[in-house]
């Protein structure tokens, strides 16, 4: 039956539910066949995982999973891969499914239990269908088994069945190929079934169809009378990949199972798999796993990588070389001369290296040192650490502005980090949201760029954050944040914004300042379905936050938005500023003002000095350049005012600082003609 080689090894590696040749000949149940139809888009498909795992684990040895990647949830957009086969449409489409996850238990109709007019089920009443099937006398027994050359990549499936009693007069024998760990994404895994879910975000899909052998419909049987033995043999010239995803042998499981023409499954049975080898040489199974340590803060400079290796063979490895990359650089390796044992686990730790300031991943690879031993499974070679984020090791000055400007859609600009869960979090200008509308969505329509937070298509509960590289506050006595915002509410949504600072890099948050739902809001509701809220230019609030609790201090600041299903909210013109020691001498910062703020065609500074002086004013645009200034301007102890026109000045964002002696203070305001 199964084929041996005088100059080779055959390993037996699978185990669990394996049906063995010869075939039994004792009657007995049905096994259960659970053929269940799937998409990476799906959001409850993962829970369809969950609860058909479950199944099988409640009843090992009797339940076999078909998970048939099929449907529009199964088409994959740009970049993302394709697990559908040319069998799965068919196998779905004789289902009567009406949505997903949905689920076929043998392809039995169970009466009050189907989602349509066919045999499909959502993902609820699987276990009450399994159960009554696994209650069921059979009239068949199955049993299978694999080999796979591992030189030629050729799989060699023996089948028999044996009839226990009198079975339909034509029936089809059906052997599926499915494969475990295969990566990749899957909407809603992380909520539904996130122990699939991988250290670096992807999911962990298993029993993923891969292939029929025995075609569409399988292999016609005729003669099924009781005390038949029937006997096949299949081949499989497995390809290296599968619509681009690498088809691992030592991932394979072969399941079969007989069925009344193409819709009653009777029984079925998964079989072990062997490997053939050539002479001379093994199979060993390395697999490298993360142990890095996240960092702590956002601060750190430099990260050790640190990998967990495994051997998941039998066979010893005599040596292998592990490496790291850090966001896809240069690999740097170790070259390991000690054994590793079957089954043995050893950590590498590798010297500390340096990083910048960014979103970063740590990967990992491995390979045996020797041409004798052959990996079994290559995709576990390789894994990823989680992303994690550091800012720059630098320390900003004061005022630190950001407008959003220098950057297109869907970008940040340098220094400004993104991070949660939140999607559609970044600078967008009108031309990304609407095709139809020319108005900037910059603060008060000064400007074409703002932060967005697309509210409108993130479930609530969804979370993301923005957050700055280090701030100077060091030698201040007063400092503050401003910024403009513009947003509305969408049916009674409390969606929300808030301001945190951090003392400490990163590791604790202290929230300064927090505005939900109607307190948020700037504009009137829409409320029309498909039309999500732009700001026009009179939709905007300018807004400050007090800082003078982190004067003296360095301080990260993290703008944080929380969906709430709502409608969309935009930020701009995030200035933090500072009044340095010793201008207080000459003037109070809380006693500078600027009005009307916006200004038309003047702007007047009041200034109240402690003392008369001299004095420098300026004013300065976004880019840092000098429109206007006014030196040895002569105020007065006590309140003073002084007047800027500013009809010369194009309508934007601009910086008023007052300075004398080297010290200085600044105040944002904003031109609007």
């Amino acid at each position: 039956m199964k084929r041996t080689l005088l100059a080779s090894a055959s390993i037996l590696l699978s185990l669990g539910a394996m049906a063995q040749l010869p075939v039994s000949t004792t009657p007995s149940n049905k096994n259960v066949v659970l053929e269940e139809f799937t998409g990476i888009y799906c959001v409850y498909c993962p829970d369809g995982h969950l609860r058909a795992e479950q199944l099988r684990a409640a009843n090992p040895n009797d339940v076999f999973l078909v998970n048939i990647h099929t449907g529009s949830y199964a088409a994959p957009g740009a970049g993302d891969p394709d697990f559908r086969t040319t069998f799965g449409a068919a196998i779905a489409g004789q289902s009567g499914l009406t949505g997903y996850p949905a689920g076929t238990i043998n392809r039995h109709l169970f009466p009050g239990m189907q989602q349509g007019s066919g045999t499909a089920m959502s993902r609820g009443d699987w276990a009450t269908a399994g159960g009554q099937i696994l209650t069921e006398a059979s009239y068949v027994n199955v049993a299978l088994e694999a080999d796979i050359d591992v030189a030629t990549r050729v799989m060699t499936v023996d089948l028999e069945a044996y009839f226990t009693a009198n079975g339909a007069s034509s029936m089809n024998i059906n052997v599926a190929v499915t494969q475990n760990n295969i990566e990749g994404p899957q909407t809603g895994g992380s909520s539904y079934n996130p122990g699939q879910v991988l250290p670096n975000g992807n999911y962990n899909h298993g029993h993923m169809l891969r292939h029929m052998i025995t075609g569409q419909w399988g292999d016609v049987v005729t003669t099924t009378t009781s005390g038949t033995t029937v006997t096949k043999q299949y081949t499989w010239t497995i390809p290296t990949d599968i619509n681009g995803i690498p088809v691992e042998i030592g991932e394979l499981q072969v399941i079969g199972f007989i069925v009344e023409g193409q819709q009653e499954i009777i029984t079925g049975a998964e079989g072990p798999v062997t490997y053939t080898v050539p002479a001379g040489t093994v199979l060993v199974d390395l697999q490298t796993q993360n142990q890095t340590s996240t960092p702590a803060d956002y601060c750190v400079s430099t990260i050790t990588p640190k990998v967990y290796v495994t051997n998941n063979e039998t066979n010893a490895c005599s040596g292998y070389e592990v490496s790291y990359s850090i966001d896809g650089g240069a690999p740097v390796s170790q070259t390991i001369t000690t054994p590793l044992a079957g089954g043995a686990s050893v950590s590498h730790t590798f010297p500390a290296a340096a990083i910048s300031g960014g979103t970063h991943s740590i990967s990992y690879d491995i390979s045996p040192t020797s041409s004798t031993e052959l990996e079994l499974v290559t995709g576990n070679n390789t894994s990823d650490s989680p992303s994690f984020l550091t800012i720059s090791s630098s320390v900003s000055a004061t005022p630190k502005s950001e407008d959003f400007e220098s950057v297109g859609s869907t970008e940040m600009p340098t220094g400004a980090y993104t991070d949660g869960d939140l999607s559609n979090f970044f600078t967008v200008d009108i031309s990304y949201l609407s095709t139809s509308s020319t108005q900037p969505v910059g603060g008060f329509g000064q400007s074409a760029n703002s932060l967005w937070f697309y509210f409108w298509n993130n479930s609530a509960g969804k979370v993301g954050s923005v957050f700055f590289d280090k701030i100077d506050l060091v030698g201040k006595e007063s400092a503050s944040i401003t910024f403009d915002h513009a947003f509305t509410t969408w049916q009674g949504t409390n969606d929300k914004l808030e301001i945190f600072v951090s003392e400490d890099c990163g590791s604790s948050w202290t929230s300064v300042w927090v505005k939900t739902g109607a307190d948020l809001k700037t504009a009137p509701e829409i409320n029309q379905n498909n039309s999500f809220f732009i700001p026009g230019n009179d939709d905007w609030v300018a807004n400050t936050v007090n800082l003078d609790n982190y004067v003296g201090k360095e301080i990260m600041v993290k703008f944080t938005g929380t969906s709430d299903f709502g409608d969309c909210l935009y930020v701009d013109n995030i200035n933090i500023s500072g009044v340095t020691t010793g201008v207080e001498e000459l003037f109070s910062s809380d006693l500078v003002r600027t009005f009307p703020n916006p200004a038309n065609n003047n702007v007047t500074v009041a200034i109240e000095s402690v003392k008369a002086a001299n004095v420098t004013i300026s004013v300065i645009d976004v880019v840092g350049k000098v429109v206007f200034a006014q030196q040895n301007t002569a105020i007065n102890k006590g309140e003073n005012q002084i007047n800027i026109s500013t009809t010369n000045l194009e309508s934007g964002v601009y910086f008023v600082t007052i300075s004398e002696n080297g010290l200085s203070t600044t105040k944002r305001i904003v031109v609007q003609h």
